[in-house]
C-alpha cells in the first residue's frame, strides 16, 4: 500500500509506505548477482626495515608490479591504517 503510488504528482510530504513482505525481500535477494570478497592483508617483515632505501625502492617496485598484474581481473583496494610500527 502506497500513497505515492495512488496520487504521483501529490507533493505532501509523509506519505504512507509500507515495506516489502519478507516473501518479496527474499524474491530480490535471488535476483541479485552474487558476490564473493575476500580481504588479505600483508605486513612487511622486520627484516625488510633494516634495508637500505634503494633496496627497499626495488621491493616496493617489484610489490607495485605483482598487484598492477591481476588489477584489471580484480577489483584491488588498498588500506592503510597510517601507523607505523618499528
Amino acid at each position: 500500500m502506497s500513497t505515492e503510488r495512488d496520487n504521483p504528482n501529490n507533493s505532501t510530504r509523509g506519505s504512507l509506505r509500507l515495506a516489502p513482505s519478507v516473501e518479496e525481500l527474499e524474491e530480490h535477494k535471488r535476483k541479485l548477482p552474487r558476490q564473493f570478497v575476500n580481504f588479505t592483508f600483508y605486513r612487511v617483515r622486520p627484516e625488510w626495515r633494516l634495508l637500505d632505501e634503494a633496496e627497499k625502492s626495488l621491493c616496493k617496485e617489484g610489490f607495485v608490479r605483482a598487484i598492477d598484474e591481476f588489477r584489471r581481473a580484480l577489483l584491488i583496494h588498498t588500506y592503510s591504517d597510517g601507523r607505523t610500527s618499528h
